[in-house]
């Protein structure tokens, strides 16, 4: 949605297809670009927090690990 042209190209198959007018195209054109933008801007900070979210995803798995029993060797008898 960047370049201009494509904006046209857009606008001019979505305003007959969903019979809108180029003012609600418009409207709803800008209200995404800004979410868009939200999200690009939020984008380092949700890769950090997810970075952190795996950190203490692996500490807690190390830990139930080591919680976790040893496997006993039962032998199994053939009773026959």
């Amino acid at each position: 949605m960047q370049a201009g042209g494509a904006v046209n190209d857009l606008k001019r198959e979505f305003l007959p297809e969903f019979d809108i007018t180029a003012r609600q195209f418009n409207a709803m054109r800008i209200g995404l670009e800004g979410k868009i933008d939200s999200i690009k801007e939020r984008r380092p900070e949700l890769i950090a927090e997810t970075g952190k979210r795996i950190r203490k995803a692996a500490k807690v798995v190390a830990k139930l690990e080591k919680m976790r029993p040893a496997p006993t060797s039962c032998t199994r008898r053939n009773g026959g």
